[in-house]
Protein backbone atom coordinates (compact mmCIF):
# COMPACT_ATOMS: atom_id res chain seq x y z
CA UNK A 1 0.00 0.00 0.00
CA UNK A 2 2.82 2.41 0.80
CA UNK A 3 4.31 1.81 -2.66
CA UNK A 4 1.04 2.87 -4.26
CA UNK A 5 0.83 5.91 -1.98
CA UNK A 6 4.30 7.18 -2.92
CA UNK A 7 5.89 5.87 0.28
CA UNK A 8 3.40 7.26 2.80
CA UNK A 9 0.17 5.41 3.47
CA UNK A 10 -2.59 7.18 5.36
CA UNK A 11 -6.18 6.45 6.34
CA UNK A 12 -7.31 8.15 3.14
CA UNK A 13 -5.75 5.34 1.09
CA UNK A 14 -7.76 2.66 2.94
CA UNK A 15 -11.13 1.55 1.61
CA UNK A 16 -14.02 3.14 3.51
CA UNK A 17 -15.24 -0.16 4.98
CA UNK A 18 -11.97 -0.83 6.85
CA UNK A 19 -11.21 2.70 8.03
CA UNK A 20 -11.42 3.03 11.79
CA UNK A 21 -14.65 4.50 13.07
CA UNK A 22 -14.34 6.19 16.43
CA UNK A 23 -17.09 5.94 19.01
CA UNK A 24 -18.04 9.08 20.86
CA UNK A 25 -17.24 12.60 19.85
CA UNK A 26 -14.60 13.54 17.38
CA UNK A 27 -12.40 16.50 18.14
CA UNK A 28 -14.45 19.23 16.49
CA UNK A 29 -12.78 22.24 18.04
CA UNK A 30 -10.53 24.14 15.69
CA UNK A 31 -6.84 23.82 16.34
CA UNK A 32 -5.33 26.87 17.98
CA UNK A 33 -2.31 27.71 15.82
CA UNK A 34 -0.71 29.50 18.77
CA UNK A 35 -0.25 26.20 20.61
CA UNK A 36 2.97 24.29 20.39
CA UNK A 37 2.83 20.64 19.39
CA UNK A 38 3.45 19.62 22.99
CA UNK A 39 0.59 21.83 24.21
CA UNK A 40 -1.76 20.51 21.52
CA UNK A 41 -0.91 16.91 22.45
CA UNK A 42 -1.51 17.65 26.11
CA UNK A 43 -4.90 19.24 25.39
CA UNK A 44 -5.96 16.30 23.20
CA UNK A 45 -4.77 13.83 25.81
CA UNK A 46 -6.69 15.60 28.57
CA UNK A 47 -9.83 15.68 26.45
CA UNK A 48 -9.56 11.95 25.66
CA UNK A 49 -8.85 11.15 29.31
CA UNK A 50 -11.96 13.03 30.45
CA UNK A 51 -14.20 11.34 27.87
CA UNK A 52 -12.81 7.94 28.88
CA UNK A 53 -13.50 8.57 32.57
CA UNK A 54 -17.03 9.84 31.92
CA UNK A 55 -17.94 6.89 29.70
CA UNK A 56 -16.37 4.38 32.08
CA UNK A 57 -18.14 5.88 35.11
CA UNK A 58 -21.41 5.66 33.26
CA UNK A 59 -20.80 1.97 32.57
CA UNK A 60 -20.06 1.21 36.25
CA UNK A 61 -22.85 3.49 37.47
CA UNK A 62 -20.47 5.80 39.32
CA UNK A 63 -18.72 3.09 41.36
CA UNK A 64 -15.12 4.30 41.57
CA UNK A 65 -13.89 1.08 43.20
CA UNK A 66 -15.34 -0.95 40.32
CA UNK A 67 -13.76 1.36 37.76
CA UNK A 68 -10.39 1.10 39.51
CA UNK A 69 -10.60 -2.70 39.34
CA UNK A 70 -11.62 -2.72 35.68
CA UNK A 71 -8.86 -0.34 34.61
CA UNK A 72 -6.15 -1.66 36.90
CA UNK A 73 -5.70 1.79 38.43
CA UNK A 74 -5.04 2.66 42.01
CA UNK A 75 -8.27 4.07 43.48
CA UNK A 76 -6.53 7.18 44.87
CA UNK A 77 -4.97 7.93 41.47
CA UNK A 78 -8.38 7.53 39.86
CA UNK A 79 -9.85 9.97 42.40
CA UNK A 80 -7.07 12.43 41.52
CA UNK A 81 -7.93 12.17 37.81
CA UNK A 82 -11.62 12.70 38.51
CA UNK A 83 -10.82 15.80 40.55
CA UNK A 84 -8.51 17.10 37.81
CA UNK A 85 -11.36 16.96 35.29
CA UNK A 86 -14.07 18.16 37.66
CA UNK A 87 -15.94 14.85 37.44
CA UNK A 88 -18.10 13.77 40.38
CA UNK A 89 -18.79 10.04 40.58
CA UNK A 90 -22.05 10.63 42.44
CA UNK A 91 -23.43 12.41 39.36
CA UNK A 92 -23.17 9.08 37.53
CA UNK A 93 -24.83 7.24 40.41
CA UNK A 94 -27.78 9.63 40.20
CA UNK A 95 -28.06 9.19 36.42
CA UNK A 96 -28.01 5.41 36.79
CA UNK A 97 -30.62 5.48 39.54
CA UNK A 98 -32.95 7.77 37.59
CA UNK A 99 -32.68 5.69 34.41
CA UNK A 100 -33.71 2.51 36.19
CA UNK A 101 -37.28 2.13 37.27
CA UNK A 102 -37.57 1.13 40.91
CA UNK A 103 -39.44 -2.14 41.34
CA UNK A 104 -42.47 -1.89 43.54
CA UNK A 105 -42.35 -3.94 46.71
CA UNK A 106 -45.06 -6.54 47.00
CA UNK A 107 -46.56 -7.05 50.43
CA UNK A 108 -48.54 -9.71 52.19
CA UNK A 109 -51.73 -9.12 54.15
CA UNK A 110 -49.65 -8.24 57.23
CA UNK A 111 -47.60 -5.59 55.35
CA UNK A 112 -44.40 -7.63 55.29
CA UNK A 113 -42.14 -7.68 52.29
CA UNK A 114 -42.17 -10.92 50.31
Amino acid sequence: MSCLANGVADLEQLPEFIRPHFKGQQATEPLDARLTLVEAKKAASDQAEKRFLEQALQEVEGRVSELALRTGMNRSHLQTLLKKHGIRSKDFKLKAASSQSSPSASTTDRGELC
